[in-house]
């Protein structure tokens, strides 16, 4: 169970987050099972303390996990190996924003995001020129930078995949 404080409580005791070797000895030296949500967890500084001290852990490795938490990172990565996104850029001003999707020639809708956080979490649907939704500009007050990227009209899917294959 995920706890404030830099470590994680469970049936072993506390275990500090900030010292993995004492992590590695309630393992019993064997495989880290990674079961934490949200920045440290996903975005790759469990795994990356993980890898310096040379335990092994189930999931990806820390620089997958920090492209693929990081939207305008991923984007950037997709696009450059020809895989089709939809048209974005970074906003770090609120007040700015639909000013920068009409110098971009972005088309509305399009969504403002935090660009590191996984899935949908505060993404805001924009719909017009007025000035953004509440939700969105404390989403990028919050986070100092999010990417605005066009909505795609279409169904949204999901593929797994690990170690490259399908399952």
């Amino acid at each position: 169970r995920a706890r404030g404080g830099g470590g994680v409580d469970n049936r072993l005791g506390r275990v500090p987050a900030e010292d993995p070797e004492v992590a590695g000895e309630h393992l019993g030296g064997g495989r880290a099972g990674i079961m934490l949500r949200g920045r440290f967890g996903e975005a790759g500084p469990a795994q990356r303390i993980l890898e310096r001290r040379g335990i092994p852990f189930s999931g990806s490795d820390s620089e997958s996990c920090r492209l693929s938490m990081n939207k305008h990172a991923t984007k950037e990565l997709m696009r450059d190996n020809g895989i089709p996104v939809s048209p974005w850029l970074l906003c770090d001003d609120p007040a700015k924003a639909v000013e920068m999707v009409a110098a971009a020639g972005l088309h509305y809708p399009f969504f403002a995001k935090p660009h590191h956080c996984g899935s949908s979490v505060d993404a805001s649907r924009v719909d017009n020129h007025e000035p953004l939704p509440a939700p969105a500009a404390d989403s990028i007050a919050a986070t100092h930078v999010a990417v605005l990227e066009e909505r795609l009209a279409g169904r949204e899917r999901t593929a797994r995949a690990l170690a490259g294959k399908p399952p």
